[in-house]
C-alpha cells in the first residue's frame, strides 16, 4: 500500500454496494435493470484493491452493455475543497481522448458540407508547415485526423510552455514554426503526434471563423448534452476539477495549460462521457435523436489511408479513433495523459460494451491494472473472435521479407533518425512464420496473406509488409519500417550495420 488508510473487506463491500446502488438510482429512469451485478460489485471490490494499493487519489467509471451505461461513477479524494470526495459529475481531464473530440468536430462540418475531408488544407493552413512532396503529397484533412501527415510530435517548447492566458492559437502556433516540417509523404505512414491536432483546429477556425472552442461546444458537445465539458480552465473547473498527482498519489502536479487543446485539453464528467459512449455505440443517436452523423461514427474506426490500410490492413489509426488488440478482443477508443490524470476509453462496438475510466495519478502501471481488470470484465462472457486462418507461404517469400529494418517514421529524435542512429529491427525466417527482433523482443508473425501477418493472440492481421517506390516497408502495431538495402544495391546508408 502506498497511501491512504485501509478498510477492511466487510467495510469495503458495503462501500461499494453503497456506491453502486447511488449509481443505478440515478440511471434508473432510462435503465431499469439492475446494475448492481454480483460481477460488478466484483469490479468495483477489485478497483478498490487497485486504488488503494496504487495510491490513486480518485478514479472515475464508466460501464456500457447493449449500447447503454450500466454503471456511471467515481470514488476518492480530489485534494479540492470545494469538491473533496469524487462522484458521477466530478469532471477529469482525460488528455488525448480530446484528438476524438477533434475530429468529431471536424466530421461534423464535413458532414454539413462545410469542409471536404480529402481536400488538400488551404493556403493559410498549409503556410504553417514545409511539405517538400506539396506537389505530389499535399496534406489533406483526413492526413490531419488520421496523423498521416508525415509530422513528428510538440518541440521541447511547445511541450514546456504553460501560459495560463490561454494563448490564442495563432499565438501558440507562433512559437516553435521552424519544427513544423513534413519528414515523409503525407497518407503514407501513421505516427503518433500533437501537431495535427492543431492545424485541425486552424483549419476549423479558418473555414467558420470562430475559436476552435466555440465551435466544438455547438457542434459536439451541446449535442452530447455534455454542458460542463471544456477545453478551458474556466470558473467551472477552478471549483470542480480535482487535483492531479505524480504515482502513489501525494505529490501534486500543477495544472498544464497546453499549447495546443485541442489535442489533449478537454475536462469532462464520468456521466457526460457515458453520453459520448452512448452516441458511439448507437450510430450517434442519443435520447431517440441523432446527436452524432451515421458516416462519422461508422467511419471513425476505420484506418485512414497509409501504405498498410492500402494494402488491407485491417486495423490502426481512424479519425481520432484507432484498434487496439486486448486478449484476443479488439477495442476502439483512445487512451490520454493529462498531466497527473490518466484516462482510457474502448469499446466493443458488436457487443454494444464499452468502458471510460480516468485516474488523477500520472500512473501507468496502476491505470494499466484497472484497464485489465475491467477487460477482462467485459469479455468474460463473451466468445473470442475466430482465428484467421495461417497461410503456408513459400520459404522464399519469408526469406524475401526478411533483413534488417530502419524506423520510418519518428515522434521526437529528428535529428537521429535523420542521420541513421535509430535503433533498427531485424526480420527473418523461423520455420512457416517471420521473427521479429527489435528493442530486445522478439515476436512471431504468422502469415494471413503474402502481405498481411498476424501475432500469434491476435484474431485479424495487425502488420503488413508493403512493397512501394522500390522500397519494402514494414507498417503496423508493431510500428513504421523500411528494409535496409543490401550492400550489393548501392545504397549509400546502411544504418544498421554501423551502429
Amino acid at each position: 500500500m502506498r497511501s491512504g488508510s485501509a478498510r477492511g473487506p466487510a467495510e469495503r463491500r458495503a462501500l461499494v454496494v453503497a456506491l453502486l446502488a447511488v449509481a443505478c438510482a440515478v440511471l434508473a429512469p432510462p435503465y431499469p435493470e439492475p446494475c448492481a451485478s454480483p460481477a460488478s460489485v466484483e469490479l468495483m471490490q477489485l478497483l478498490g484493491t487497485i486504488q488503494t494499493e496504487e495510491g490513486i487519489a480518485a478514479f472515475g467509471l464508466v460501464l456500457m452493455d447493449g449500447g447503454q451505461p450500466r454503471l456511471v461513477t467515481a470514488q476518492g479524494r480530489t485534494g479540492n475543497p470545494n469538491r473533496p470526495l469524487a462522484d458521477a459529475d466530478t469532471p477529469f481531464r482525460v488528455g488525448s481522448i480530446s484528438k476524438t473530440f477533434t475530429a468529431l468536430t471536424a466530421m461534423a462540418l464535413v458532414e454539413s458540407g462545410e469542409l471536404e475531408l480529402d481536400a488538400p488544407v488551404g493556403p493559410v493552413v498549409a503556410r504553417q508547415f514545409a511539405n517538400p512532396w506539396q506537389d505530389t503529397h499535399p496534406v489533406r484533412l483526413i492526413h490531419l485526423l488520421g496523423l498521416t501527415a508525415g509530422l513528428a510530435d510538440l518541440s521541447r517548447v511547445e511541450f514546456d510552455n504553460n501560459d495560463p492566458t490561454p494563448l490564442t492559437l495563432a499565438a501558440a502556433l507562433a512559437l516553435a514554426p521552424e519544427q513544423r516540417r513534413i519528414l515523409w509523404p503525407p497518407g503514407t505512414r501513421h505516427s503518433y503526434t500533437n501537431v495535427a491536432p492543431a492545424l485541425t483546429a486552424l483549419v476549423i477556425e479558418e473555414r467558420t471563423g470562430e475559436r476552435f472552442e466555440t465551435v466544438v461546444r455547438r457542434r459536439v458537445l451541446e449535442p452530447l448534452d455534455m454542458p460542463n465539458a471544456t477545453f478551458l480552465r474556466n470558473t467551472y473547473l477552478l471549483e470542480n476539477l480535482p487535483r492531479g498527482y505524480r504515482a502513489g498519489g501525494t505529490e501534486e502536479i500543477p495544472y498544464w495549460h497546453m499549447t495546443y487543446r485541442a489535442f489533449g485539453g478537454l475536462s469532462a464528467t464520468p456521466r457526460e462521457m457515458s453520453r459520448f459512449l452512448t452516441a458511439l455505440l448507437n450510430d450517434g443517436r442519443l435520447d431517440g435523436r441523432q446527436a452524432l452523423g451515421i458516416r462519422t461514427v461508422r467511419q471513425m474506426s476505420q484506418p485512414t489511408p497509409s501504405l498498410a490500410s492500402e494494402a488491407g490492413l485491417p486495423i490502426g489509426y481512424g479519425l481520432g479513433i484507432y484498434g487496439t488488440v486486448r486478449s484476443g478482443f479488439v477495442f476502439f477508443g483512445h487512451g490520454g495523459d493529462g498531466d497527473g490524470f490518466l484516462a482510457r476509453y474502448g469499446l466493443l462496438p458488436e457487443s454494444g460494451r464499452g468502458y471510460f475510466v480516468v485516474i488523477n495519478s500520472d500512473d501507468p502501471p496502476a491505470l494499466g491494472r484497472m484497464r485489465r481488470a475491467i477487460e477482462r470484465y467485459l469479455t468474460n462472457d463473451l466468445r473470442p473472435p475466430e482465428m484467421p486462418l495461417q497461410v503456408a507461404l513459400p520459404h522464399a517469400r519469408l526469406e524475401q521479407l526478411s533483413g534488417d529494418y530502419y524506423p520510418a517514421s519518428t515522434r521526437f529524435r529528428v535529428d537521429a533518425w535523420r542521420a541513421g542512429t535509430l535503433p533498427c529491427a531485424h526480420v527473418s525466417r523461423a520455420g512457416d512464420a517471420l521473427k521479429l527482433h527489435r528493442a530486445g523482443r522478439t515476436t512471431t508473425l504468422l502469415p494471413v496473406t503474402r502481405a498481411l501477418f498476424r501475432r500469434p493472440a491476435d484474431p485479424l492481421p495487425t502488420v503488413a509488409f508493403v512493397a512501394d517506390a522500390g522500397e519494402l516497408h514494414l507498417q503496423g502495431e508493431l510500428g513504421n519500417y523500411t528494409r535496409v538495402q543490401p550492400p550489393e544495391s548501392g545504397a549509400v546508408i546502411d544504418p544498421c550495420n554501423s551502429q
